[in-house]
């Protein structure tokens, strides 16, 4: 198993960092010091300028080890994230073999090392959270089945205590470790044979333990962030209710069952006009209650004749549910990482449907010499095309410039790949294509977040030395969102820098009305002021703004 996971994950060792590491690792001063060791457990995982999502900090913990450790080197990253795949593979094999006869315990583990889907959680630094939650999530089974069944009727102090600090742990790491507990309730009422009485008197302290830690990890998270949901809502999401929720998160259906299934096509970002929100019930809709409605019906059938098959559908719903935004809205529709605990129940259903098939044909007399051979020549094909698909996703993100190039061939509807293609031209010194990227990225971004697209295309432009670009985007920018300070900050030193005094002074003077702090406008509404005065020739005023100050 071991060497499973590793084969299909050395492709990537010498991978640069890519994506979110770059935001997360590369810039971010709290990791690269373990002097800011108390601000990973008191601020927002996301630093400034973005907006205060989330709260990892156990994640931000082990990422700030890694980067002292191997001096900011990517490797390390690889070889500790590596080492957590191959480590959940591993736990998986020892829960699958609790619950299904060896071979298919192995064969379900094996299925999982080689599936293309988790290449993104491999293969990202921050990933690990996804790595480290699931290792724990199957500790945590495996251990809860071997108690219990010791164990039926007794509380098992021992037991809890090591449930407690795993859940603890899982839920820093990443917030869909807060659902291991009902992974371990579909455990016990699937394997555990007990009467509710005696369920209730062996569990339910241990139980309330648990839920005790999870409202402390929910009380730390709203310290820290001011609400419990911590994620900027995905732009499909903004400003829709609940009803758009489900009718969207309905047309995702079909599309986890096809990563799950056959992940051939797979993408770094499903953004608006990849997945759009929906208002209304259409064909989508229907593929995706019709997976459901059979799920739960093959979940019921099987529950006595092949209970694996009703563990692993349950669990996949469960390891889902973070991220279904039927609650509240995630920052997310649909992303490949969050599928990494999902897609062991479905690797757990698919092997006891296929267990429960063979033993039936044996059951009713049937020759099973071809039925083997079948299954045999299937599993062998899926291992060998599971293992190249994912030999081949790891060097996708081998670095920023490979990532973006292809990820624009894979979500051509992305306008967030779009953008970063145009800012990968303009580097590379291809304006006029740079121009043509960022037209599409503003095509395809929702209306109400174009100002966004603008923002970061001022920020390019700026850093590109073309100072009257870049009024004209922020300009532009702040006309449908006029609330953002440092935007109209930036604009006041671009006309400062373009001898457009009076307009500097005028954007200071509009942006007062909407700063929470005035101090930086009021500066720049002096600087304005005095070179308009003295008639300062363009060019010979420059502000630096750094951290929302003036220098």
């Amino acid at each position: 198993m071991l060497i499973t996971a590793m084969a299909v994950s050395l492709s990537g060792i010498a991978n640069d960092f890519v994506g979110d590491d770059l935001q997360l690792v590369t810039t971010d001063i709290r990791i690269q010091s373990l002097a800011h060791w108390r601000e990973l457990f008191t601020r927002p995982f996301w630093p400034p300028p973005f907006p205060p999502d989330l709260y990892r900090p156990l994640l931000s913990a082990a990422l700030s080890l890694e980067y002292a450790f191997g001096f900011g080197n990517p490797l390390v990253f690889r070889v500790v994230s590596y080492l957590l795949y191959a480590g959940a593979c591993v736990a998986l094999l020892v829960l699958c073999s609790r619950i299904l006869p060896r071979p298919y315990a192995l064969a379900a583990a094996v299925l999982f090392a080689v599936h293309p889907v988790h290449v993104e959680a491999v293969a990202l630094a921050v990933g690990q959270g996804e790595l480290s939650v699931a290792l724990a999530a199957f500790i945590m089974c495996f251990h809860y089945i071997d108690v219990r069944r010791a164990q039926p009727r007794t509380f098992n102090a021992a037991l809890w205590v090591k449930l407690t600090i795993l859940y603890a742990a899982a839920s820093l790491f990443k917030e869909q470790g807060l659902i291991i507990p009902a992974l371990a309730v579909a455990a016990e009422l699937t394997f555990i044979h007990a009467t509710f009485r005696e369920r209730v008197r062996a569990t339910w302290l241990g139980y309330a333990v648990l839920a005790a830690v999870a409202c402390l990890v929910a009380v730390a998270r709203y310290r820290v962030l001011g609400q419990l949901s911590g994620a900027t809502p995905a732009e499909a999401f903004i400003g829709v209710g609940a009803p758009v929720r489900i009718l969207t998160m309905l047309a995702v259906v079909p599309q986890w069952l096809r990563l799950f299934t056959w992940p051939m096509h797979l993408r770094a970002d499903y953004s608006p006009r990849e997945m759009v929100a929906s208002t209304t019930f259409g064909g989508a809709q229907l593929a995706g209650s019709l997976i459901l409605i059979a799920a739960v019906a093959l979940a019921w059938r099987s529950r006595k004749n092949a209970p694996g098959v009703t563990f692993g559908l349950t669990w996949t719903a469960l390891a889902l549910f973070p991220v279904s935004n039927l609650v509240v809205p995630t920052g997310i529709v649909l992303a490949e990482r969050t599928l990494f605990l999902p897609s062991a129940g479905v690797m757990i259903a698919t092997v006891s449907g296929a267990q429960w098939t063979l033993d039936w044909a044996r059951k009713t007399g049937k020759s099973m010499r071809l039925p083997d051979r079948a299954a045999q020549i299937a599993f062998g094909a899926l291992i060998v095309l599971g293992m190249s698909r994912s030999i081949e996703r790891q060097r996708v993100w081998r670095n920023q410039g490979f990532f973006i190039a292809r990820s624009v061939q894979n979500d051509p509807l992305s306008f967030r790949m779009q953008e970063a293609y145009g800012n990968l031209l303009f580097e590379i010194d291809q304006p006029k294509l740079a121009d043509e990227a960022y037209v599409r990225a503003m095509a395809y971004v929702p209306p109400s977040i174009i100002w966004h697209v603008r923002d970061d295309l001022a920020k390019t432009l700026r850093s590109l030395g073309k100072t009257k670009e870049e009024a004209e985007q922020l300009r532009a920018s702040l006309l449908q969102q006029p609330n953002q300070e440092f935007a109209r900050a930036e604009l006041v030193v671009a006309d400062l820098a373009l001898g457009r005094y009076s307009d500097a002074a005028s954007e200071a003077t509009q942006g007062m009305a909407y700063a929470g702090n005035k101090n930086v406008l009021i500066g720049l509404r002096a600087v304005a002021d005095s070179a308009e005065r003295v008639d300062a020739p363009p060019g010979s005023v420059r502000v630096t703004l750094q951290g929302g100050m003036p220098w």
